[in-house]
């Protein structure tokens, strides 16, 4: 019977404070009063967060890798470019035409391709569309490049190559990488972009003629905009093949850096 008693006592005294209102509308706790039971009870941790193993953390960093192979791509190709002009000039100028319709053909099909990403059909409307802006682009950027070829003719070389590094740095940093992680479906990075091809009109101010200017500026157009997105769907189609393409493009322009280094110091 004690014990009974006391069980009794016990809930009613649970019950009592669990009433915090009493019946004249007054309360029976000071306003400051936090149940410590309940305190926090609905407080979730990270509600949205992903773990990750180690090897598929490393996986997802290569898309890092890919745009540090393209900066290093676009500063070689300021060289090699100057050098491969220069070579078909002493050649006839049939060949000098021929590498301008390869360029040109590579240009618009890499435009198909991105467009495919966008499921855009293969009709020959549009097929004809996307010839004729290849086309246009292709007259524009051959136009302008004697205008844009003597943009920094009044800066000093060093200056011009600290502006490249400033830029490439800002690429690099603002690029949209989630987009390189097929995260996302579009590529939203207009900064990145910009600052790309800012580099690429520093670098081909540098160079000696047009025609060599206009090749350079072809190739950055295929390197900036239009090879991220054949990564990307490369990259959704196969992580591995991706990944394993991304370091042999790193291995042979970081052969080819160590060549161009010890031409310099050499």
């Amino acid at each position: 019977m004690p014990q009974l008693s006391k069980n009794v006592e016990d809930q009613a005294t649970s019950n009592k404070r669990a009433v915090f209102w009493d019946s004249a509308g007054r309360s029976s706790q000071p306003d400051n009063f936090v149940d410590p039971k309940k305190f926090l009870s609905l407080l979730v941790l990270n509600p949205n967060s992903t773990s990750l193993s180690y090897v598929t953390l490393m996986l997802h960093s290569v898309v890092i890798i890919q745009q540090l192979t393209i900066v290093l791509c676009m500063f070689l190709l300021s060289f090699d470019v100057a050098v491969a002009v220069a070579f078909l000039n002493e050649q006839k100028p049939v060949v000098s035409a021929g590498l301008i319709s390869v360029l040109s053909a590579f240009f618009w099909y890499q435009s198909l391709f991105w467009n495919r990403t966008r499921q855009l059909g293969f009709s020959r409307k549009k097929l004809l569309y996307e010839a004729t802006q290849g086309i246009i682009c292709l007259l524009v950027l051959m136009v302008f490049t004697p205008i844009l070829r003597t943009l920094t003719a009044t800066y000093s070389t060093d200056t011009v190559y600290a502006l490249v590094f400033f830029c490439a740095t800002i690429h690099l940093y603002s690029f949209d990488y989630k987009y390189a992680n097929i995260v996302s479906t579009r590529l939203d990075c207009s900064l990145s972009l910009n600052s790309a091809f800012l580099m690429g009109l520093l670098l081909a101010s540098r160079m000696e003629d047009s025609f060599q200017a206009f090749i350079y500026l072809l190739l950055c157009v295929g390197l900036v905009l239009l090879i991220p997105h054949f990564l990307h769907t490369l990259r959704a189609d196969s992580l591995i093949v991706s990944t394993l393409l991304n370091i042999l493009a790193l291995v042979i322009i970081d052969i080819r850096l160590f060549r161009f280094a010890s031409s310099l110091f050499y």
